[in-house]
């Protein structure tokens, strides 16, 4: 699966992995693994490390809208007041995961995209 995810305890954060080239419908099956979790808590925080995903064919505004509308469906669940960390060191990846940050706006968590992991990390640990 291109996608992994775990609970770092410690931390309470959730943390994903994307390797290779995903589809919203990998996207969708890692959220569902970290709300069947037994850690999981509504309203914690996450990182998404895009770093060695291949994202090439995401429509900004076909694919993106999709992900962003199943977080909306899933907010009783998933909680609300959350930071999402989105970490993407190739251009291609941060532009459209800055693009995914702008169609969150309107859902209740904060979204922020960087390029660092360990400053991502600080940010959803604090």
């Amino acid at each position: 699966m291109p996608i992994t995810s775990r609970i770092d305890q410690t931390a309470g954060v959730i943390v994903c992995t994307v390797k290779g080239e995903p589809s919203i419908e990998h996207f969708g099956g890692a959220v569902d693994e970290y709300l069947r979790h037994p850690n999981f808590k509504p309203g914690m925080n996450a990182l998404w490390d895009l770093r060695t995903a291949v994202l090439e064919n995401f429509s900004p505004n076909k694919s993106m809208s999709r992900v962003a509308q199943a977080f909306g469906r899933i907010r009783d669940e998933r909680g609300s007041g959350y930071k999402l960390a989105l970490v993407a060191t190739s251009d291609l990846e941060f532009g459209l995961s800055r693009q995914y940050e702008a169609l969150m706006d309107r859902l209740p968590f904060t979204v922020q995209v960087f390029r660092d992991y360990d400053e991502a990390w600080r940010w959803v640990a604090e």
